[in-house]
């Protein structure tokens, strides 16, 4: 005859152990935008001025150098993207220095991309290479 109380411990941390695996397989970090890439580089401005300079590419095409006419939304005002002479120009923004700013960047077929709280300093001069991946939505 096996004795019960013995394997009650033992089954209950089997249990527990199994639990904790499940547990910690669900919440295991996964990053959603590994495939966006988003290269800043800042120099100083002599004039004291911030800008921020958006380019927006096709991420499938990321060798190519692609620009694509993507919308930019900075805190809720909209830039519509310039084209020139069959040539997309990047979005020139010019905000108030020492600034918190809300982008958002988006075109149809892609994934919008959210930067929340960025913050430009005085004299700053950034450019943002936004490289824009496939959408899974469906269009209408």
């Amino acid at each position: 005859m096996v004795n019960t109380k013995c394997l009650t411990p033992v089954i209950m941390r089997f249990l527990f152990l199994l639990f904790y695996i499940l547990l910690i397989s669900c919440s295991a970090y996964r990053d959603l935008n590994s495939n966006i890439s988003i290269n800043t580089y800042q120099a100083k401005n002599k004039y004291g001025f911030p800008s921020l300079v958006i380019k927006c590419y096709d991420f499938d095409t990321k060798n190519k150098r692609s620009a694509i006419p993507a919308y930019v939304t900075v805190n809720d005002i909209v830039f519509k993207p310039k084209i020139e002479n069959d040539s997309i120009k990047e979005t020139v923004i010019k905000p108030e220095r020492d600034s918190k700013l809300d982008i958002e960047i988006s075109y149809i077929g892609k994934r919008t991309i959210v930067i929340k709280n960025f913050r430009i300093m005085a004299k700053d001069s950034i450019i943002l290479d936004v490289y824009l991946t496939d959408s899974n939505e469906v269009l209408y």
